[in-house]
């Protein structure tokens, strides 16, 4: 599946309740790159250019080929528009020592390669033509330093059946030097099968309530080293089913996806990793929070006042771009609440509370509400603590 990360926010350095997020928090969002040694060009801002070459200069395996359709590459890749890892199913064709390879280029991904085996290797000759479109004709070509051409050269593992690239895969803007649009930076192509997660589903039957999410979703200025926070609001189907909760609609991404939390205590928390989907097909979006110490990923934890009929996060919850580690597309800062209709009105004087503290944003703690947005812990009779947003 291809996905560059071009939605991915920078860097975050945002607070979450009861502790600061650290510096290698903040280091470990960021969005991936690969340190990009060779210039690309943008094809979005190109001028345009018919292609001159014709579809007959394709390489085509020849029909005495043995076509295998269970390859897959895995490879970081670079362009104008970022750098990401990629994964997706290609096939691999064999002709005595001729080894034929589709999906080396990036922008024309049926296009095929041709190279030969000998002693471990493949040589595939610099300089193939890959197809052409409005920004012209385009070439792969091998390089060892971004500045020289070379053939492009795989180990090959026969026993394993891995291809493990050398160089540089450079994808050129015409058959004269190096001006990639990008380039692959590594690569394996191996046999196998790709795994997709599963999404989330909810049990039959189950009966849901429209809640309304009131959230900050904050936003970093890589530039400023500024944070900044924008009201968002969305209408979330949740429903119960014993200890599980289910809701949808908090991907505004993937509106249709659920996710699944369990009761622990007086709280309800959501395994990291959940699975919303492929938005557009290439754009994997999982769940994500953090732990308490705001250090390193974890679950999303809602606290939930039965009476109230609120849900309050008492951590963050991302659309994340991976399932272990944090990359997000969105942040929904702590204290994001989760209202839903309320049916009765409980008698004020039935209320248990012995003890209230509040906690703001930056995780520090008082006696008295800080201004802005809070998070009122209050302490029941029982022992229990019960999480109430509070706006001072």
């Amino acid at each position: 599946m291809k996905k560059i990360y071009t939605m991915i926010v920078a860097v975050m350095m945002a607070a979450v309740t009861f502790a600061n997020v650290s510096p290698e928090m903040a280091q470990k969002a960021c969005a991936r790159t690969l340190g990009v040694q060779l210039p690309v060009k943008a094809r979005v801002s190109a001028a345009k250019k018919a292609p001159k070459k014709a579809s007959a200069d394709l390489v085509t395996p020849p029909a005495t080929a043995t076509i295998e359709s269970d390859w897959i590459i895995n490879g970081s890749f670079a362009s104008s528009m970022g750098s990401s890892d990629e994964e997706f199913a290609t096939q691999v064709a064999f002709d005595g020592n001729d080894v034929y390879i589709q999906g080396l280029a990036y922008f024309f991904e049926k296009a095929w390669m041709k190279g030969t085996l000998a002693d471990g290797k493949v040589i595939l000759p610099s300089g193939q033509y890959v197809g052409g479109d409005d920004y012209g004709d385009e070439y792969m070509k091998g390089s060892n330093d971004g500045e020289t051409e070379t053939d492009i050269v795989f180990d090959y593992d026969a026993e394993n059946h891995v291809f493990t690239l050398e160089n540089y895969i450079v994808e050129n803007d015409g058959s004269e030097g190096i001006d990639p649009w990008g380039y692959w930076e590594s690569m394996t192509i191996y046999k196998g099968e790709i795994e997709v997660p599963e999404v989330v589903v909810p049990p039959a039957g189950l009966q849901t309530e429209v809640y309304t999410y009131n959230a900050q979703q904050l936003h970093y200025d890589a530039a400023t080293q500024q944070i900044s926070y924008t009201d968002y609001t969305a209408q979330v189907n949740v429903g119960f089913d014993g200890d599980d909760v289910y809701m949808q609609g908090l991907c505004s991404y993937l509106p249709e996806a659920w996710i699944k939390g369990t009761k622990a205590g007086d709280n309800y928390v959501f395994a990291k990793g959940q699975y919303f989907g492929a938005y557009y097909d290439s754009y994997d979006m999982f769940l994500m929070g953090l732990n308490e110490a705001g250090t390193e990923e974890g679950d999303v934890v809602m606290s939930y006042d039965p009476e109230a009929n609120e849900f309050v996060q008492l951590t963050p919850l991302m659309i994340n771009a991976l399932a272990d580690e944090v990359q997000y597309y969105v942040w929904y800062e702590t204290g994001s609440t989760l209202n839903g209709p309320v049916t009765a009105v409980s008698d004020i004087n039935t209320d248990s509370t012995v003890a209230r503290r509040y906690v703001n944003l930056a995780g520090q703690e008082s006696a008295v509400p800080f201004d802005g947005v809070n998070i009122e812990l209050r302490v029941q009779s029982d022992g229990t603590t019960r999480a109430v947003k509070v706006v001072k």
